[in-house]
């Protein structure tokens, strides 16, 4: 499941969605988004917006997270919001184009 706008009122809608999702939303166990990533996924989409960030793609993790995604120009960048830490997981791979 991933979802993706192009505007960062489409993502805070996106975002509200994804907080319903309950256990077992992909049907194999998957664990609902915890509250504590949903704050921060806003906060960081706030702060993305204020700097005219693109908006990314949003992506549920199965551990409860959130991961953030813009592929653009041959760059992948994605950001891993973990439940049970304050820590980002940050990812950035060129493939050309």
């Amino acid at each position: 499941m991933s979802v993706t706008f192009t505007d960062a009122d489409g993502a805070v809608t996106a975002l509200d969605r994804l907080a319903r999702l309950e256990d077992n939303w992909d049907g194999h166990g998957a664990v609902g988004i915890s509250e504590a990533v949903i704050i921060r996924t806003r906060r960081l989409l706030s702060a993305f917006a204020l700097a005219r960030f693109p908006t990314p793609a949003l992506v549920p993790t199965t551990c409860g997270g959130i991961q953030l995604e813009w592929h653009a120009g041959g760059l992948d960048v994605e950001i891993d919001l973990d439940p049970k830490t304050d820590d980002l997981i940050a990812d950035v791979s060129c493939t050309g184009g």
